[in-house]
């Protein structure tokens, strides 16, 4: 029985072949030529990324929303991402372990009509959302006073209903039969778009929707994000340590007049002559011991010029390096890019040159991709959470109320 009004043949040995039961589905062979150790190296990665992802993604979900002081559109754009990849993560993995080790699709049409429509939703769902942190970081640091008129309440809303809604819009025509379909390609070795009866398929718009344009986009905005910050802080550099000739300074001497006292640039081993410019007048010449050892305290010492001019060169020195906040942003741009690139960049590789050969990928590429594209829902939760030290205090509440619970 066809779950679906449109009929959709699945791709086996490079044709079209109309699968029907459950049983003409188990009965196709996936990931033929497959070396045993590679296959079982998959499920293993696919078991750990379990392991760490749900726990990871749950915990990120709970924390952040018993966390009120983080409660703001980047945390609830962070949430929306963690529950869409801990639903990924309790979905896919599963069903990837029992391709890898019965090499076969055994769980009937129904499902495998299903399984690639969730999954492309929350793929772009979870990728849709980085979208969202990343232009919120934006407005919030080159545009600040229009952050808060953007980001009210109703307006979040909106978003999150976009991020649902415009990836739902793509995968429902596949599923309905009208733009392509959702059926077993052998080749893949899963579930996945195939040509309808019309040899329409949706596979390249879904591609450069959900990861060629959300990439770009991804790239540009922190690209722009590290500029402006880099810009600022050179401005306010130049702010506070302003080039100007550098004060002398004199130690131990009285406290400087209204009018401006001349300094003494020669100091003569003569203790017969002494001459200070002070509020005092200090202007009398004497031969007296008596009166040699009244004033040498108040003769002003060689200005410390040196040292002056050593600890300004240390202060620009140090100004001029990157701060913390600067290496903890820089760190986490490039954290994000190399997530994303070595989470989908591979998949894409994979699928352009399946489209360019039209034959089956290399094994190790494909296992590649598979492994990579469930490690990318563990990512999110490490660097969007751990780096920021605002959401480790979100979790750090979380376990101190759950010890006080136990007590």
């Amino acid at each position: 029985m066809v779950s679906s009004p449109y009929k959709c043949a699945a791709i086996v040995n490079g044709t079209a072949k109309f699968l029907i039961s459950d049983a003409d589905y188990s009965a196709v062979i996936l990931y033929d030529g497959y070396s045993e150790g590679l296959l079982t190296f998959a499920s293993v990665c696919c078991v750990v990324s379990m392991i760490i992802g749900i726990p990871g993604n749950l915990i990120t979900v709970v924390a952040l929303a018993k966390y009120k002081k983080v409660h703001n559109a980047t945390a609830t754009f962070i949430m929306n991402m963690s529950f869409t990849d801990l639903l990924l993560l309790c979905i896919s993995p599963p069903l990837t372990i029992s391709k890898l080790t019965t090499k076969s699709w055994r769980h009937g049409r129904v499902l495998c009509e299903l399984y690639p429509l969730v999954k492309h939703l929350l793929v772009a769902v979870s990728i849709f959302s980085i979208i969202a942190v990343t232009i919120n970081r934006y407005i919030l640091i080159g545009h600040p006073r229009l952050y808060r008129k953007m980001y009210k309440k109703r307006n979040i809303a909106i978003m999150l209903a976009v991020i649902w809604l415009s990836p739902l819009l793509t995968v429902i025509p596949t599923y309905l039969g009208k733009w392509g379909c959702y059926n077993l390609d052998q080749a893949v070795g899963s579930c996945t778009v195939v040509r309808d009866q019309n040899n329409r398929s949706s596979k390249h718009f879904q591609f450069i929707s959900v990861l060629g344009l959300p990439g770009i986009l991804i790239i540009l905005f922190y690209t722009r994000i590290y500029f402006i910050v880099r810009k600022s802080k050179k401005k306010t550099r130049k702010t506070q340590n302003p080039i100007n000739p550098l004060p002398i300074e004199n130690s131990d001497t009285e406290e400087s007049t209204t009018n401006n006292t001349s300094l003494i640039n020669e100091y003569p081993d003569n203790r017969e002559k002494v001459i200070v410019n002070s509020k005092s007048e200090f202007s009398k010449t004497t031969t007296s011991a008596q009166n040699i050892d009244t004033y040498k305290d108040k003769l002003p010492k060689p200005p410390r010029i040196r040292r002056n001019v050593l600890q300004r060169s240390m202060i620009l020195l140090k100004s001029s390096l990157p701060t913390r906040k600067d290496r903890r942003l820089g760190s986490m741009i490039v954290a994000i890019l190399v997530a994303f690139c070595f989470g989908y960049v591979p998949t894409v590789i994979s699928e352009m040159l399946r489209g360019i050969t039209l034959q089956q990928n290399q094994p190790p590429l494909v296992i590649t991709s598979l492994i990579l594209l469930n490690f990318c829902s563990c990512f999110n939760p490490v660097i969007y959470v751990v780096m920021s030290k605002e959401y480790r205090e979100a979790y750090k509440n979380l376990f101190k109320c759950s010890k006080r619970m136990k007590k």
